[in-house]
């Protein structure tokens, strides 16, 4: 009953109500009076599920009642369907409907389960998991993604200039996708005339969270020899990616 704002009863504007659902609460700064609003019956003063939930009992019986009615019964039936809809009952569903906006829930609310199940004494009981199986899943479990901060660190775009001559990457820099996954390369290599002594680095992020470093003037070592410039961008939640510039002067 400690958890959250939404369950403490004592909310500034909607003092005596509880959802300990969070049912109503969508993202924003108004998500716990958004939720709170939602267990007071609405504008219209909705008693469905037995709003309004004036105490705690009525918000976590409602509340599962209202669960039940409108994922558990249509298919979503645990955690991670409930959040990834990928077999409704109604195949127009696929992909949306979701309880939860959180992609972290499923992970700590069964977490929060299986505790709740131990201290219970009833994990040897029998259960019945259903886990959905994806063609072309890789070898490992993937990492967990990111419970804080924008986990992108790619970039948009990488320019090499001399002057205002925008010289060659080999190979040529591809654009990835919003998550990086068809990030192709992340090592490129140019060969300029003997008598280029200079050269503007210019990078623009995929992410405006996202900060990059390694952009500006450099001098290129004497004719003959490469020099190495690193660009790294660097993701809200601290995730870097670096990319490497090899230029070779003739």
């Amino acid at each position: 009953m400690n958890g959250s704002n939404a369950t403490s009863g004592t909310y500034k504007g909607y003092v005596g109500l509880y959802n300990f659902y969070n049912i109503g609460a969508s993202d924003g700064a108004n998500a716990v009076a958004n939720g709170l609003l939602w267990a007071a019956g609405g504008s219209s003063k909705d008693t469905s599920y037995g709003r309004p939930w004036t105490n705690p009992y009525k918000s976590i019986v409602g509340g599962a009642q209202y669960i039940a009615a409108n994922y558990i019964n249509k298919g979503q039936n645990t955690l991670y369907f409930q959040k990834f809809n990928v077999v409704p009952t109604n195949a127009s569903m696929r992909y949306l409907h979701q309880y939860m906006t959180n992609v972290q829930a499923p992970y700590s609310e069964g977490r929060t389960t299986r505790n709740a199940y131990n201290t219970m004494g009833i994990l040897s009981d029998t259960m019945i998991f259903y886990i959905p199986v994806y063609n072309n899943m890789p070898a490992n479990a993937c990492a967990l993604p990111a419970s804080a901060g924008n986990p992108n660190p790619y970039l948009s775009d990488l320019s090499v200039y001399n002057g205002n001559t925008k010289l060659s990457l080999t190979p040529t820099f591809v654009k990835p996708n919003a998550n990086g996954g068809s990030l192709t390369n992340s090592t490129y290599s140019i060969v300029v005339a003997k008598s280029v002594s200079q050269v503007t680095i210019k990078a623009t992020t995929i992410s405006k969270y996202a900060k990059v470093t390694g952009t500006g003037n450099y001098n290129l070592n004497p004719s003959g020899q490469t020099t190495t410039i690193k660009v790294v961008g660097t993701a809200q939640n601290g995730k870097t990616q670096t990319y490497t510039i090899n230029i070779t002067r003739k």
